[in-house]
């Protein structure tokens, strides 16, 4: 796993960011949309731990976690204090390697998203921008974009697919800054990912 560190004893905490290759280009057509739907679910509970419990966790620890998808890569932070690691590196595994997709987080999320779908309807720019890509990279990945018919269609089998594709240690970067020194950092990451799958990633046309 390449990683990139900055030491900084004096502050006591670390943060985290880890880049996977594969992003929404990495999606089947009639699920676009499904990467992004997946990484807004990664913290709505893993594990033993439904999503009140998981944010009651991750409150405890005061530790902070972001999940997003982009076109071209799947993005992860985290900032933790250094007393909180051990327990904040553990939650934060969970996340990654066994989040549940429980039913009731699925719809709540899938409604926000539907929501938003239906709003950016009206908003000149996001139409814009839509028509660019489309009329430039007629028919690629680059171009596609999720509707409320795609995201209706999600499972929470869809979602595990997703996450076995997105999350995919074949071509992952991490930085790391903070308190923490690189002989601390390389088992750590041994462990933080070390469930992940590691598999041929998705054949993404040049656009």
């Amino acid at each position: 796993i390449e990683a990139w560190l900055v030491e900084e004893p004096s502050i006591p905490m670390l943060a985290l960011e880890i880049r996977f290759r594969t992003g929404d280009a990495g999606e089947a057509e009639a699920l676009t949309g499904v990467t992004s739907f997946m990484a807004s679910l990664l913290d709505e509970g893993a594990g033993e731990l439904d999503a009140a419990a998981f944010e009651a966790a991750a409150d405890r620890l005061a530790l902070r976690m972001g999940f997003s998808s982009s076109v071209e890569s799947f993005a992860v932070s985290a900032r933790m204090l250094s007393e909180m690691r051990g327990d904040s590196l553990a939650l934060l595994k969970s996340a990654l390697s066994a989040p549940r997709f429980d039913v009731a987080a699925v719809e709540r999320v899938r409604a926000r998203l539907l929501a938003s779908i239906r709003s950016r309807a009206t908003d000149d720019g996001w139409l814009a921008s839509n028509a660019w890509r489309s009329a430039l990279m007629p028919g690629h990945p680059f171009a596609r974009t999720s509707s409320e018919a795609t995201i209706a269609a999600v499972t929470a089998e869809d979602l595990e697919a997703a996450r076995r594709v997105a999350l995919n240690r074949r071509d992952v970067v991490v930085t790391a800054v903070g308190d923490i020194t690189a002989e601390e950092l390389g088992p750590i990451l041994d462990e933080l990912l070390g469930d992940l799958p590691e598999g041929p990633l998705p054949d993404v046309p040049a656009p």
